[in-house]
């Protein structure tokens, strides 16, 4: 499965609330605009599931970040914006993260 986000904006039209992936074996976000949640960095933009998850940011993910069971990369372009809570997201103890 490949997602692909792309625009910029916060609103509904413009701006993904949440990813969370629901099977497949190999899944693919390429996040180029916002995945935000309601609860700002306190709550989960991403949740992965049981196949393996890879997460490519050129945009802004605002909220924490877990990949579940597979084998997880996630990648921060440059250029982009990762706004994590300040305690230390679920990510870097699941996944190979690139700055």
């Amino acid at each position: 499965m490949c997602v692909r986000r792309e625009g910029a904006g916060r609103n509904r039209a413009s701006s993904a609330r949440r990813a969370r992936i629901v099977g497949g074996a190999l899944n693919l976000i390429e996040n180029t605009g916002s995945i935000v949640t309601a609860d700002g960095v306190r709550g989960f933009a991403i949740v992965g599931g049981t196949g393996n998850e890879s997460v490519s940011n050129r945009g802004t993910v605002t909220g924490s970040v877990t990949l579940g069971a597979g084998t997880n990369e996630f990648t921060n372009a440059v250029g982009g914006v990762f706004n994590a809570p300040a305690r230390k997201p679920s990510i870097w103890e699941q996944a190979i993260c690139s700055p």
